[in-house]
């Protein structure tokens, strides 16, 4: 079996392309430029899980749109375990980021925030 990513492109900074940024294709949130700046995963032992974190920004929206903060965070949550898999099925990922295996296929200028 292997993971399906919900329909996204990777976006490269014009002037820094070592910042990547995603968006979406489709969906309620279609269009919001976003960027994860840190992962991490800590065990519970108590409960025997491992739990995942994460920090974003959001770089751009779509005039008009509202971000629900709580639904958008369980989207990103949703997606990141996605990459995750997409990335262990096809051994692209490395201690510390995930290969450049597939180059980003969109150039923007985004604003920092």
């Amino acid at each position: 079996m292997t993971t399906q990513l919900r329909p996204h492109k990777v976006l490269t900074n014009k002037d820094n392309h070592h910042i990547h940024a995603l968006t979406w294709t489709d969906g309620k949130y279609g269009g919001v430029v976003f960027a994860y700046n840190h992962v991490s995963f800590n065990e519970d032992l108590e409960n025997d899980k491992l739990k995942m974190s994460y920090g974003y920004d959001i770089l751009e929206t779509p005039d008009r749109l509202e971000i629900d903060k709580e639904e958008f965070e369980k989207e990103l949550g949703d997606f990141l375990i996605q990459l995750l898999y997409y990335g262990l099925e096809r051994d692209y990922l490395t201690l510390g980021h995930i290969d450049d295996v597939n180059p980003p296929n969109d150039t923007i200028q985004f604003d920092s925030q």
